[in-house]
């Protein structure tokens, strides 16, 4: 069926193919058995397949909806290099997923690592870390700081005040190393000097 102006009918339409130059209302339910395409540009389209439908713009799969035993929304679900952008009230980048470089940005439109954060991060329970956490700035911590036996703090022209719990605590560096006491230094068991010396003003 092909129209230049309107089309309209009190019953079903059945067509293998719909096509109008104007509007199409309908006041009831369309039945589709595969697409709407967009006219004059064919690779852009949504397709409706069983508890399936996607998204294509200029051939690329941009959503793909699923319904099944894991019902899903899935952006770039055929792995091609595809970018999401979330948009905030001020920020055109308030989530970015890089898709060529594999990265997620927080309030970047750069990301250079598997997660990038601007701003601040708050977290109200642990975090876990397999690897280095490294800071430019300082590091603040309102309660206890625990260190696992084989763990080690180094530190750079800084202090550092350590309450270390285990059975020994060991302070090492390759240059001159210092543990400055402001109080009382209460020691309960041997003091091991290995090349170097205790000096007590």
């Amino acid at each position: 069926i092909t129209a230049s102006g309107d089309i309209s009918a009190s019953g079903t339409i059945i067509a293998e193919q719909l096509t109008t130059s104007d509007d199409l209302t309908v006041g009831d339910d369309i039945f589709l058995s595969d697409s709407i395409v967009h006219s004059g540009d064919t690779d852009t389209n949504i397709a409706f397949s069983t508890d399936q439908i996607t998204f294509k713009a200029g051939d690329v799969e941009m959503i793909r909806l699923v319904e099944g035993s894991n019902d899903s929304v899935v952006i770039n679900d055929l792995s091609t290099d595809v970018d999401f952008r979330v948009e905030s009230n001020a920020n055109t980048h308030m989530l970015f997923v890089d898709g060529g470089n594999n990265t997620v940005g927080i309030n970047m439109a750069l990301p250079s690592a598997s997660l990038d954060i601007t701003g601040d991060l708050r977290v109200s329970s642990h975090i876990t870390a397999s690897g280095n956490i490294s800071a430019s700035g300082d590091i603040f911590v309102g309660d206890d700081l625990f260190i696992a036996d084989a763990g080690v703090i180094n530190y750079n022209n800084s202090e550092i005040e350590i309450k270390h719990s285990g059975p020994k605590l060991v302070i090492s560096g390759s240059g001159a190393t210092e543990l400055q006491v402001e109080g009382f230094l209460d020691i309960n068991g041997d003091v091991d000097i290995d090349g170097g010396s205790l000096t007590v003003g």
